[in-house]
């Protein structure tokens, strides 16, 4: 089985996010990689839709494991350090076709971020792009246009520098910022990080306490006297 990631800080919109069960779709703009968007809006004839289409998508990341060779991505030291607040947030662990099936009829692409150099996207190509069903006979029940659009989403969003492997990014991508409702079949297991602030744990364990009888909780930790985390079964009453 395959596993998705969403390493969060605990704060009041990643707990607002925990008590509806959904997971936040962040438009491009407020995505942290400086790269993002490289192919982006200059330069371009104002009647290709590429702007309308880009700016109004929203963007979930989340890490996937990359293959079952190496250790599971909810013992990353680099995730729980970047993602996870130096083991002071959570770790929520999806089973990767469950949530898929949640968000299937509400998102336009969902698939692995690739790593290498920037692929250049001038206007011309944009516009072929979107265009090339133009032409195309009419077959019933498939709309060209709406796999032309699709496939122009996943080649602008899911190309990062090389240097950002080590993220092993699995993307989701759909119209419109917010909220997109999971599941609570679809999650896993919640890892929570021992470090996690005391004031921070009694807000988070009056969260999490309706959901003990559906869903497993774990404490992620540093392993004495090693680079590593592990990983072990925890409940509520017994993290402290």
């Amino acid at each position: 089985m395959t596993f998705l990631y969403k390493f969060q800080s605990i704060n009041n919109n990643s707990l607002s996010a925990l008590i509806k069960h959904s997971l936040y779709f962040a438009s491009p703009n407020k995505l942290n990689d400086p790269t993002e968007g490289l192919s982006d809006l200059t330069g371009f004839d104002v009647n290709v839709d590429y702007p309308i289409i880009y700016n109004s998508c929203s963007i979930l990341s989340m890490g996937i494991d990359s293959d079952n060779t190496k250790p599971l991505l909810s013992k990353s030291l680099f995730h729980w350090t970047h993602y996870g607040d130096g083991l002071k947030g959570i770790c929520l662990v999806f089973k990767k076709d469950g949530l898929i099936n949640n968000f299937i009829n509400h998102i336009e692409t969902h698939e692995n971020v690739s790593y290498g150099y920037p692929i250049s996207i001038d206007a011309s190509y944009v516009h072929s792009l979107l265009k090339v069903y133009e032409g195309c006979e009419v077959v019933p029940g498939v709309c060209f246009k709406d796999q032309s659009v699709k496939n122009f989403i996943s080649y602008a969003f899911n190309n990062k520098p090389k240097c950002f492997s080590i993220e092993s990014e699995y993307r989701f991508v759909k119209t419109r910022e917010g909220l997109l409702e999971y599941d609570l079949s679809s999650l896993e297991s919640i890892i929570i990080g021992d470090k996690v602030e005391d004031d921070d744990w009694e807000i988070l364990k009056t969260v999490l306490r309706p959901m003990s009888s559906k869903v497993t909780f774990q404490k992620a930790m540093v392993e004495k006297g090693k680079f590593l985390i592990k990983v072990k079964d925890t409940n509520l009453d017994d993290f402290r």
